[in-house]
């Protein structure tokens, strides 16, 4: 068996591991009498995933030829390069968090639901992507039906605000934070997930305790979100305690200055706008950045018609939602379309995500069990 030995630097800018803004990897090419086989690694790393596995910060490429070899070499510089754009967004959402901790006052209900709408939204819109990489569906048929049931799913929370009002604000805070909770990057425990993902929900009860319950009383009845905002004014310490805890056990990882910075937009910013800016300037991009580095995109005319055709549906049925107001538009009616259309969205979205999620560990837990 012959074994051929290359060294490549990568040009990965704001990694500094083996050089200033650069990054070393080694290609083990390995020639045995009837088949060849190739490594791609950081140097120093070891282990072998399967082949285009995302998500890993290496791959294993089996008897590929040479034009192959080469796109998959391309395709990890790209997750590298990904995961130094993931560092930068935090970084700068963390400096955002704090200097918008020091605003006092809301902006108007009106421009809170236009940026949420146009930079918060749209991460969404790639789910079509993941049901063609989960469901695989083949005709115009199977795509229908998956359409059907993730339109279906909306319809379910709304039809659940419409009877159940107080079940509704319960569950949708509990899977707000469950998926909020997985912006860390990995390695975070289960704990930091936990107090990151709850940290938006539940910190801003701390010091706005009567703002939470005025926004929550938009949703349902004024009894019933004071019982709510109670509960979450209870949680706050414990909250302030544990994510500064995890923060501190992390504090060599990137995930810890995000976690400080957005504790910090949670107690001191006004709720609406700390959610506005957690939201479009943290999930909706860090959600973005995964999913190109995921599902390897291209910024082809296909993933671009995907994600466009998605937000515009989306932007057609505004008009619907707004038509079934009873009153006048207020400020009051547009915080509720904006929240209750962001409830009925995030189930579907989060069971696609969050079932693309598994899938990858699983492929993770199986390459890590059987190099």
């Amino acid at each position: 068996m012959l074994s051929t030995h290359i060294a490549i630097t990568l040009n990965t800018p704001g990694v500094a591991q083996s050089g200033r803004g650069y990054r070393s990897f080694s290609i083990t090419i390995v020639a045995p009498r009837r088949a060849s086989s190739a490594s791609l690694r950081p140097a120093g790393q070891t282990g072998r995933p399967g082949c285009g596995y995302l998500g890993t910060s290496h791959c294993s490429v089996l008897e590929l030829p040479p034009h192959a070899r080469r796109r998959e070499l391309h395709a990890a510089a790209g997750r590298f390069a990904g995961m130094n754009v993931e560092r930068f967004q935090g970084r700068a959402f963390a400096v955002l968090a704090i200097l918008t901790s020091r605003i006092t006052a809301d902006p108007p209900p009106l421009l809170i639901g236009a940026l949420v709408l146009i930079l918060g939204v749209p991460h969404g819109a790639f789910d079509p992507l993941y049901v063609a990489r989960l469901y695989r569906p083949r005709n115009p048929a199977s795509w229908l039906l998956a359409t059907l049931i993730y339109i279906a799913a909306a319809a379910a929370v709304i039809g659940v605000w419409k009877i159940f009002p107080l079940l509704f604000l319960t569950g949708f805070l509990l899977i707000s934070a469950w998926h909020f909770g997985g912006d860390p990057a990995p390695p975070a425990n289960f704990a930091t997930r936990l107090f990151y993902g709850g940290a938006i929900i539940v910190l801003p009860a701390l010091l706005h305790g009567g703002e939470i319950n005025a926004i929550f009383g938009m949703l349902i009845d004024a009894h019933d979100a004071s019982y709510v905002g109670d509960w979450l004014h209870r949680l706050a310490p414990a909250w302030v305690v544990g994510l500064a805890f995890v923060s501190a056990l992390n504090w060599r990882r990137d995930f810890a200055i995000e976690s400080v910075a957005l504790g910090l937009l949670a107690i001191c910013a006004p709720p609406l706008t700390a959610f506005t800016l957690f939201f479009c300037a943290m999930h909706g991009p860090r959600h973005l950045l995964r999913t190109q580095r995921w599902l390897q995109l291209d910024l082809d005319w296909r993933t671009v018609c995907t994600g466009a055709a998605a937000f515009l549906a989306l932007v057609l049925l505004l008009p619907l939602g707004w038509s079934l107001l009873k009153e006048p538009p207020s400020p009051t009616r547009v915080l509720q379309l904006l929240f209750v259309g962001l409830a009925a969205l995030t189930v579907p979205h989060m069971v696609v995500v969050e079932r693309a999620g598994a899938r990858i560990a699983t492929r993770a837990a199986l390459s890590v069990a059987h190099p």
